[in-house]
């Protein structure tokens, strides 16, 4: 049971990093698909303080893993 949550955590924080590195693609290559008058860099940075969330999770997690 253990290893299941502990997988279940990794697999939760590594799929927010995918969706938010996807998100940052998607809008760099067409920025146009967001809303009018919206500030460019805190829709990338929005995605960036969840990417280092996510990595923080798991850098906690290893720590709690390992002692």
């Amino acid at each position: 049971m253990k290893d299941l949550i502990i997988n279940n955590l990794k697999n939760k924080y590594q799929n927010q990093i995918d969706i938010a590195k996807t998100n940052i693609a998607v809008f760099l290559a067409s920025p146009q698909g967001i809303a009018e008058h919206i500030d460019f860099s805190a829709t990338v940075e929005k995605e960036l303080e969840k990417i280092a969330h996510a990595n923080d999770m798991l850098e906690a997690l290893k720590v709690v893993i390992n002692g």
